[in-house]
């Protein structure tokens, strides 16, 4: 069965169990993911703390905080099953006002772990409610809508693996103003 053709929505389990069609694991990320079982997720949706200085996260250097993050895609990559794919959502890494899209640095370590980038979706935090990922606006770098941007990088381990998710597409808006 296709995973988003349900007539109702899956029941969403919090804890994993091989029949689970949904599971919303809340908790450490690194642990919580060191106890489900290799091979076990057709589909990981995931977005690590952006290095922005929130309160629930300690600010680092830009390196560093790629290298922290290592443990868990290694970790996120052993739970994907062969023919699974992962949805990788980032912000921007801000520094002296130069802006770094975080995802185009972590893309050489899911090439490293066995990944292919299949597509890469910028969504915009600004503009409509429900945000665009069609519109482009330029803005100095470092202004508070600059970092507005979450880049979704999704990988696969082949080419050949696809995931559709109807439910999320914006119809585009080519054109408008």
């Amino acid at each position: 069965m296709d995973l988003f053709t349900y007539r109702s929505p899956p029941k969403v389990d919090p804890v994993y169990s091989p029949g689970a069609k949904a599971v919303l694991v809340l908790g450490d990320t690194f642990e919580s993911l060191s106890a489900l079982p290799k091979g076990c997720a057709q589909l990981v949706i995931s977005s690590p703390p952006y290095n922005i200085g929130k309160e629930y996260e300690a600010r680092k250097e830009l390196d560093h905080y790629i290298d922290s993050l290592r443990p868990t895609l290694v970790e996120l990559v052993r739970v994907l099953a062969d023919g699974g794919s992962l949805c990788w959502q980032v912000g921007n890494y801000v520094e002296d006002s130069e802006i770094f899209p975080l995802d185009i640095f972590f893309y050489p370590l899911f090439k490293d772990l066995g990944l292919q980038l299949r597509n890469r979706v910028v969504r915009s935090c600004c503009g409509s409610p429900r945000g665009s990922i069609t519109r482009s606006t330029w803005m100095p770098c470092g202004s508070p809508r600059s970092t507005r941007e979450r880049p979704t990088s999704a990988l696969a381990r082949s080419m050949e693996n696809r995931v559709e998710i109807p439910w999320a597409r914006i119809p585009a808006t080519f054109g408008s103003s």
